[in-house]
């Protein structure tokens, strides 16, 4: 690889850097080609990227960006998730794809925001529920105290039917 190409790895992890709020170190630890295509499919689908690169030039592709704790974990063969606009779909797919791959697949480490976060920390950032399921809870709470209101209301109308039923079958 001549010096031109090399450069040009380095700009491009860096531009995938800038783009992403996540990125993560995932160690390859012998995954075929089927596995390792389905996987990219699979983050692919969720709107991320999974890439390799040289550990030296994700090094200098982070620059004075890369947190301290993150340089032990640039080492061996890695892949580097680049988390889409649902980043936590993302990871949940390549955590729940590492526990079918019998430790082939192992999170070692990420970036979210510039902050370094551990394989333990991302393991539970992967159960958190994503962006569309938070948005339906959201949505769910605000409309539960008028959903509450309308079935009081119903509620008044259907005992008030009630009587009058009641009345009237009474004086049949």
């Amino acid at each position: 690889m001549n010096r031109q190409e090399k450069l040009q790895q380095i700009e491009e992890f860096s531009e995938l850097c800038d783009k992403t709020n996540l990125v993560v170190i995932v160690e390859n630890k012998g995954l075929n080609a089927e596995q390792t295509t389905k996987l990219r499919k699979l983050v692919f689908s969720s709107g991320g990227q999974l890439r390799v690169f040289k550990n030296t030039f994700v090094g200098k592709g982070f620059g004075d960006k890369m947190p301290e704790d993150l340089g032990p974990h640039l080492h061996g063969p890695n892949a580097f998730l680049f988390g889409g606009e649902n980043f936590i779909e993302d990871l949940k797919g390549v955590v729940d794809f590492s526990k079918t791959t019998n430790e082939k697949l192992v999170v070692k480490a990420g970036v979210l925001d510039g902050k370094y976060l551990d394989a333990s920390r991302l393991q539970v950032l992967a159960t958190l529920p994503g962006k569309d399921q938070m948005r339906a809870q959201l949505l769910g709470t605000m409309m539960a105290p008028v959903r509450g209101f309308v079935t009081a209301l119903a509620g008044n109308v259907r005992n008030l039917l009630n009587v009058l039923n009641a009345i009237k079958e009474k004086k049949e």
